[in-house]
């Protein structure tokens, strides 16, 4: 694999115990005033651009680099609705993974992440095979896992598609625990 990164200054919601992959697409309920501004910020100033990363502790209010993993998503916010309780809901479509340089919080645009972007290109294809292997291992000491997995997913198994995708899609929708798929 080749990495060719891109430095980005974005806003960051830091989530309890979800892991937002690339090439996939989730709802996500926005209860927290940080989150809640950095939606808006990402909206109104960045093209619906944001970092989803993950806290270390889900059980911990600690917002600082210590506590968020390093490796993110860049998203893009593709709807957003405002409930009637004051807290909203948005989609957001993942499309490359970052890794987190340092976040920043501000009482006013919530969190904020600087850093680079991952444009993975496939270049080595013993490292392809390495992590196809490794999806394949996980699958296979989690059968149930595959229940999980759509069939429009399965299916693309056979049709060529580049093993960075095909990981980050199936790793999506694996019942695994965050830390597993952190190291996916």
């Amino acid at each position: 694999m080749e990495n060719n990164f891109d430095k980005v200054s974005l806003p960051l919601i830091a989530t309890r115990g979800f892991i937002m992959l690339p090439y996939n697409s989730a709802s996500l309920d926005i209860v927290r005033a940080d989150s809640a501004h950095a939606v808006e910020s990402a909206q109104a100033n960045h093209d619906s651009y944001i970092i989803l990363s993950s806290l270390i502790n889900s059980k911990s209010d600690d917002l600082s680099l210590n506590n968020i993993y390093k490796v993110g998503c860049l998203c893009q916010i593709t709807s957003y609705r405002k409930n009637p309780d004051g807290s909203s809901k948005i989609t957001i479509r993942g499309l490359n993974r970052v890794i987190l340089e340092s976040v920043i919080s501000d009482n006013i645009v919530g969190l904020f992440a600087n850093a680079n972007v991952s444009n993975e290109t496939s270049s080595d294809k013993t490292k392809e095979a390495a992590l196809v292997r490794t999806l394949c291992n996980i699958i296979q000491t989690n059968q149930s896992a595959l229940t999980n997995i759509p069939s429009s997913v399965i299916s693309t198994f056979s049709k060529g598609v580049s093993s960075n995708y095909l990981v980050n899609v199936v790793a999506y929708y694996l019942d695994a625990d965050r830390n597993t798929k952190q190291r996916i």
